[in-house]
């Protein structure tokens, strides 16, 4: 691959043929004394300057040390981007303040907030929910952060986004997954398993929010809208989950691309066999957007169409894997919230934070609006 090769000293004359394609004219009165070469084709033969006027090499090597450190004391310009590893964890706190806030209340254009960093430059990783999106999947192997992914994206919006601007309607999983969020004054609800989800009418009420959605002259002043599912098995199989019902939220799910609404579903994905014939996940696979997490089989939990090379699956954190936007795929690390009580904990600053801004709490429009709890008051 290296066209350029240079030959120094070699144990045996037929050696200089690999290396420079030919050998060299040699002569046994040929003299070899430190830094002789051979470059080109044909070979030249040259000198190499020593990088001291001493001439033990020990000697030298102290003295070109000496020059470097001076150069760095010295040098007073800009400095290349240091090469640096990409951890097993990243704090989500961190990866927030390498990014400027969005200035004003105005409906944003973009809903962008960082959620970790990329494998190849270790920069901010941005993911937008209106160009990026609407709808997002997120998936990967048992205990690949997936949870995780969700919080962090909720704190995220949370802090560059308003009340006003985007309100969360939270689905949890297993163990109340998404509960440390409950008390975000953007959340309008939030569902403690995906069977309450089902039968308390939640359903019903984001019908009727998109039914009035689609009335309105002008829905540019109101908020964007995020449904949250976590652990998808387990919701799509809860009690009420029927087919008519799952078809039911299926179609929501598509007419509220136009509307604002914006649909995230993580967790392991139902009739992976049969190529996904769940209807929400049919819609959710339209625009190809997600994140595949942890990938430990090429062939496994890849609903998005990865191409995932077999050396880039086996031991590798949580957190790693793939950001996916409209089909274009990118390495990444997601960022972490932490615990749970670290994230209620962050809820309750946020909390405090709208409250002192004057920001209302999230509701549905026949609920009585709220001002924004005190971090006394609320659940986080």
């Amino acid at each position: 691959v290296v066209s350029r090769r240079i030959a120094m000293r070699l144990a045996d004359v037929t050696d200089y043929s690999f290396v420079l394609g030919m050998t060299p004219r040699l002569s046994r009165e040929h003299r070899f004394p430190p830094g002789r070469g051979w470059t080109g084709r044909p070979p030249l033969e040259f000198q190499a300057a020593s990088p001291g006027p001493e001439e033990d090499e020990t000697a030298q090597m102290a003295g070109l040390l000496r020059t470097v450190q001076q150069m760095d004391q010295c040098w007073q310009g800009p400095r290349p981007e240091p090469i640096a590893d990409l951890p097993e964890r990243i704090d989500l706190a961190q990866v927030l303040s390498l990014v400027p806030r969005p200035a004003g209340a105005t409906p944003p254009s973009r809903l962008a907030v960082p959620l970790g960093v990329d494998v190849a430059r270790l920069q901010p990783v941005l993911v937008d929910l209106i160009r990026d999106g609407p709808d997002f999947i997120v998936t990967g192997t048992p205990q690949s952060g997936k949870t995780a992914l969700l919080l962090a994206w909720g704190l995220a919006l949370a802090e560059f986004h308003s009340p006003q601007q985007v309100q969360l309607v939270l689905v949890a999983g297993r163990r109340n997954s998404l509960g440390p969020l409950a008390g975000l004054p953007h959340v309008l609800e939030s569902c403690r398993t995906p069977r309450s989800f089902w039968e308390d009418s939640s359903l019903s009420r984001l019908q009727a929010e998109l039914e009035r959605r689609e009335v309105t002259s002008c829905i540019d002043g109101l908020p964007h809208l995020l449904l949250v599912l976590d652990d998808y098995d387990e919701f799509s199989a809860a009690k009420g989950a029927t087919a008519p019902a799952l078809t039911e939220l299926a179609r929501l799910v598509r007419h509220g691309r136009d509307l604002g609404m914006h649909t995230i579903v993580a967790g392991p994905l139902p009739n992976a066999g049969a190529g996904y014939n769940d209807p929400v996940i049919k819609q959710l696979k339209v625009g190809r957007s997600g994140f595949i997490l942890r990938v430990l089989d090429p062939g496994d939990q890849n609903p998005l169409g990865v191409r995932i090379r077999s050396t880039e699956s086996g031991r590798i954190p949580p957190g790693r894997g793939y950001v996916v936007r409209n089909g274009i795929e990118e390495a990444f690390q997601a960022a972490t919230p932490g615990d749970g009580p670290a994230v209620e904990a962050w809820v309750a600053t946020l909390q405090e934070r709208w409250r002192s801004a004057g920001a209302v709490a999230a509701s549905w429009p026949d609920a009585p609006r709220k001002k924004v709890r005190e971090k006394e008051d609320g659940d986080g």
